[in-house]
């Protein structure tokens, strides 16, 4: 992905939230209810696919909501 890819996407208020939006309905929840030891060592084990996934779906979401803006 260029720096440039997404220079004409839209920033008003809609499309920002679109966008959110979209990203948080497609992302996994993340809620774990155990002792803070383990939360601590399976946030370490998934932090890179995390955020390999949160840019793959944030990518998808400004790609979408630049092609079908509400505004």
């Amino acid at each position: 992905m260029q720096k440039d890819e997404f220079s004409d996407v839209c920033t008003c208020e809609t499309c920002l939230l679109d966008i959110a939006s979209y990203s948080l309905n497609r992302l996994p929840t993340g809620y774990v209810a155990s002792h803070q030891g383990e939360i601590l060592i399976r946030i370490r084990e998934f932090e890179t696919q995390l955020k390999v996934d949160a840019i793959s779906t944030i990518t998808e979401a400004i790609k979408t909501v630049s092609q079908n803006p509400r505004h």
